[in-house]
């Protein structure tokens, strides 16, 4: 998790893949340079991004927006919201967006890189009483890729001239073998390899089922489905506010993914993970006093992370069994569970 932590509607966001939708349709962003304990907590040790998602207003309005550009980039999104009734408001945004890969497959004739996502939102607001006010926010979102982002960007007979052939670096053994050289610019531009052709690496001989990368065994695939809950409750007395502040958000992520870095079908990374997250946050703030200001409040947080990582090999085809350290697939499972609590106080006299 990083030290500038991100905030979203007051909820702590530690991972990359746990919002999607973090700007989609919002009302302001604040950035916080230097420790943020206090007002931030959990691990706001270098700084803060605090964002908070626009909700409905007074009267009703909205946008809607269209972006289209080169290699099918099309992009939409929109929002709209306003009241329902004297006491109550509600706001909608989406968003949609794809685009081809940045990288032309000559083999193929596509393209390398593409993306395509989607996020939803609403947004519930109301004042139940002078004193009482709620808001309730569910969102979800989605973005896959395809095709890969790493790879060795050039292999040719300068990497082997004049110095013994290494068969444990893939480069290297595929030139020595006439597997051809191959490299990557604005095209990517594989060795020819035949198709079913033996390739030997490690001292055992591999088959493949083409001469690029670019097959379903290891073509890099990624995928992420998130969903949030945020539910916020203020209640006002007359010298201090009481606010609780729920928060629930999930997500799972799928990744398939060449790991050996050649156009060589090797090695391939087959990920999973699931994780959730559950919070609750309770301040109590004054309201009038202008010399002395004061803030109590207590945090607790429980996090499940579960993750699983499958390399598995193309498929060596060798006269004698593997030893068993060799045979794939090898299977990693990590399942973590943490929790947080937290109280907190700011006190503040005015002169």
């Amino acid at each position: 998790e990083q030290s500038d932590s991100i905030f979203v509607d007051g909820i702590y966001q530690g991972r990359s893949r746990q919002s999607l939708t973090q700007f989609l349709d919002i009302e302001a962003v604040e950035v916080l340079r230097g420790p943020q304990p206090t007002y931030f907590g959990q691990n706001a040790i270098a700084g803060a991004l605090n964002i908070r998602s626009k909700r409905a207003g007074d009267t009703w309005e909205g946008f809607a927006q269209l972006e289209a550009g080169t290699r099918n980039l099309i992009a939409v999104e929109g929002a709209a919201g306003g009241p329902i009734g004297d006491n109550w408001g509600v706001r909608i945004a989406g968003k949609y967006n794809q685009e081809d890969g940045h990288l032309d497959n000559v083999v193929t004739g596509g393209s390398s890189g593409d993306s395509e996502g989607y996020a939803g939102r609403i947004t519930l607001t109301g004042d139940v009483t002078e004193a009482l006010s709620v808001a309730l926010k569910y969102e979800t979102a989605s973005v896959e890729t395809r095709g890969f982002r790493l790879q060795t960007a050039f292999c040719d007979d300068d990497t082997i001239a004049g110095n013994p052939v290494d068969p444990n670096i893939p480069c290297q053994a595929a030139i020595s073998q006439g597997l051809g050289e191959f490299q990557i610019n604005s095209n990517i531009e594989s060795g020819a390899l035949p198709v079913n052709g033996l390739f030997n690496l490690f001292g055992i001989p591999a088959p493949f089922r083409d001469g690029s990368q670019f097959n379903d065994f290891n073509d890099d695939t990624g995928r992420v489905d998130s969903d949030a809950l945020t539910f916020d409750v203020t209640y006002s007395f007359d010298a201090f506010d009481v606010d609780y502040t729920f928060g629930y958000s999930e997500y799972e992520s799928f990744r398939r993914g060449d790991i050996d870095s050649t156009p060589y079908a090797l090695l391939a990374d087959l990920g999973e993970e699931e994780v959730s997250q559950t919070s609750h946050e309770i301040r109590f703030t004054s309201t009038n006093s202008d010399k002395f200001e004061w803030m109590l409040g207590a945090y607790y947080q429980d996090t499940d992370i579960d993750t699983e990582t499958n390399i598995r090999f193309a498929g060596f085809t060798v006269p004698t069994p593997l030893p068993p350290v060799l045979q794939g697939p090898f299977l990693t499972v990590h399942d973590e569970d943490n929790e947080w609590t937290s109280v907190f106080g700011l006190f503040t006299y005015n002169f």
